[in-house]
């Protein structure tokens, strides 16, 4: 019996390849082990080729999709009066090295939100974001979700405004 073992490992995909063999049986087990963990949605389509030393090919559709992941935090604006802007603020530290970043609000998000900056780079010190509500209507509730993108990371934050009754 004989096991060999190729592995491949990144920060978002780790792959093991075990391949057995049992000499009694004349037969070969292939065990794949595939772990995938990005930080940002994708979806990607590859193939799989396992050559054989004695010859033959085995081709593998492979799919690798990411969903959007839940939102990091949800954070809520007490918002005083009507056209009354509020604003909270909070710091983003970047997991390693500095990044440069960019806001963006999600789509069906009210426009009664803004964040500043709206790109610039995160720093060891952390990178204050500022979120303002201005709410135009009473007896509403008002959300937006911020998504703030570094290459390799997205961080999704839920803002909730309460409009005074």
């Amino acid at each position: 019996m004989c096991w060999r073992c190729v592995c491949l490992c990144s920060h978002l995909l780790s792959v093991c390849l075990l391949l057995h063999q049992d000499e009694k049986r004349h037969s070969q087990e292939i065990l794949l082990d595939i772990e995938f963990s990005p930080s940002v949605p994708f979806f990607r389509t590859a193939e799989l080729c396992i050559l054989r030393e004695a010859g033959g090919v085995w081709r593998v559709p492979v799919m690798a999709k990411a969903t959007p992941a839940a939102v990091d935090d949800t954070i809520e604006v007490d918002v005083p009066g009507l056209n009354q802007p509020s604003s909270v603020g909070f710091r983003l530290f970047p997991a390693a090295d500095p990044l440069v970043f960019s806001v963006s609000w999600e789509n069906g998000s009210t426009s009664c939100f803004s964040c500043t900056p709206e790109h610039g780079t995160l720093s060891a010190e952390g990178t204050l974001l500022v979120v303002t509500a201005n709410v135009p209507c009473y007896g509403r509730k008002y959300e937006a979700v911020l998504c703030v993108e570094a290459p390799g990371f997205l961080w999704r934050y839920r803002f909730v405004a309460l409009s005074p009754l």
